[in-house]
């Protein structure tokens, strides 16, 4: 069996909401993704490498009427690292453009072609892009955003908070640009690099010899590690009862207020008319649970409340 197919394997069983509700959440998908397609204005498979890959590629969104003063966000998608590309977050970040943001939607390396290291070095190279053709796509780079769910915030997390730090730049090897995060959002985050389930046989795929040998590894196994070298913007957490990962958002909260990281966390009980499983707000835009972050993540990004 290959990392791929072990990839979809663990998606269908632990990390999406899907299981006896793919059709549900399909249908849902597709529907909305009709309504979005006639209101969004896309920017497709943008290259911010330079080297042709589809996995170097971004989206941006907008609607009409937005300017190069609207903040933005940049959004990552999930995964397990293994799977998954930025069409996944689609209906999602259409959300978001409708609240007042232009959205980012970025492409990534994922395992086994690349490593986590390979991973956050794409994502570093999509915020240089960013940064250094802010003026042609109209982006406002003092008002930045990042957003990721699952393995995606993990992503969010250790870029952001390489980004914010001349030391880990240069562990990382990472060149300096001029963004100005004032945020990130982190949904049901994968946290933990060092896998002991089922899903433990992806660890060889995450770190080469070269990788273990390299100055960023003790950040690379301990991605809480990087709290102590780097000042992360104000944090919005979410998780739930039914998140299989929701230990290790509680974990990030307890480190983010040890670190006096502002932030903010919501935390569901077990849904009454349905289950509010892991990321559950990307696959299912249109359940008031979903509805309730989005406007949280605007009120506390914008104006540093969740109400």
């Amino acid at each position: 069996m290959n990392i791929g197919t072990i990839g979809k394997f663990w998606l269908y069983f632990l990390e999406t909401p899907l299981r006896r509700q793919t059709n549900k959440r399909k249908d849902m998908f597709n529907k909305i993704k009709m309504e979005n397609d006639k209101e969004i204005i896309k920017e497709l498979d943008i290259d911010y490498i330079g080297d042709g890959a589809k996995n170097h590629t971004l989206d941006i969104y907008s609607i009409i009427n937005q300017d190069e003063n609207t903040p933005v966000i940049i959004n990552i998608h999930g995964g397990g690292l293994i799977y998954g590309d930025k069409e996944l977050n689609f209906n999602f970040s259409c959300e978001l453009v409708k609240l007042g943001f232009k959205v980012v939607n970025v492409n990534y390396t994922l395992i086994p072609d690349g490593t986590f290291y390979t991973q956050i070095k794409d994502i570093l190279a999509a915020f240089t892009f960013i940064s250094s053709n802010a003026l042609k796509y109209k982006l406002n780079i003092e008002n930045i955003y990042v957003i990721g769910e699952s393995a995606g915030g993990l992503l969010a997390l250790m870029a952001t908070g390489i980004n914010n730090s001349s030391k880990l730049q240069d562990i990382f090897e990472s060149t300096t640009n001029n963004l100005n995060i004032q945020g990130i959002g982190l949904l049901s985050i994968m946290l933990n690099t060092q896998l002991k389930d089922m899903v433990q046989v992806i660890n060889p795929y995450l770190f080469t010899k070269q990788d273990r040998e390299h100055k960023s590894f003790p950040y690379l196994r301990n991605p809480l590690a990087i709290l102590q070298e780097t000042k992360l913007p104000k944090t919005y957490l979410m998780t739930s009862e039914e998140d299989f990962l929701n230990k290790e958002t509680l974990a990030l909260r307890q480190e983010l207020d040890k670190h006096q990281i502002p932030n903010k966390m919501i935390y569901f009980k077990k849904g009454t008319n349905y289950s509010l499983r892991h990321c559950f707000p990307i696959h299912y835009p249109i359940y008031k649970e979903s509805v309730t972050i989005y406007n949280q993540i605007k009120n506390y990004f914008l104006f540093n409340n969740v109400s």
